[in-house]
């Protein structure tokens, strides 16, 4: 099943708005994408614009259009990703439960996902980060990672 993503307005080539509409309303949501420590790898944040312009990134909408909202996340990381493409995006829920969220998301998108980018996942090993594939059914993840193949 293939839901098409909501309109996004492109604020810069690092901020991403989107309206979810629902049950609860129109909510504004947005991406902004990062620079972290390590060259070429940037942060994928998203949530809720508060009043203040600020982004809440632990608060649960429940709008009832979570796969419409999975589809324009997807939508945003292959914008970004395929107008740069020596970049990795990295990105870990605010909690476990988002985290598990972002699991669910790229174990829905993967087939679609996996023709065009590689993802991979930091996990513990003997109290150390280490990186590898990804594997949807594995749990333990501490941060995704996507970049162009």
């Amino acid at each position: 099943m293939n839901i098409l993503p909501y309109e996004v307005e492109v604020r810069s080539p690092t901020i991403f708005r989107f309206a979810s509409k629902g049950p609860k309303g129109t909510i504004i949501k947005e991406v902004v994408i990062t620079p972290v420590s390590r060259l070429g790898y940037y942060n994928f944040g998203f949530g809720d614009v508060r009043s203040d312009g600020s982004i809440d990134d632990v608060s649960e909408t429940n709008n009832d259009d979570l796969l419409k909202v999975f589809s324009t996340i997807i939508s945003i990381m292959e914008y970004f990703l395929d107008r740069n493409p020596d970049c990795v995006l990295s990105f870990k829920g605010s909690t476990l439960q988002r985290t598990a969220v972002y699991n669910m998301i790229l174990k829905r998108y993967r087939s679609r996902f996996s023709e065009k980018y590689r993802i991979s996942g930091m996990i513990m090993i003997n109290g150390e980060f280490a990186e590898i594939e990804y594997d949807p059914f594995r749990i333990g993840y501490v941060v995704f990672l996507v970049r162009k193949k």
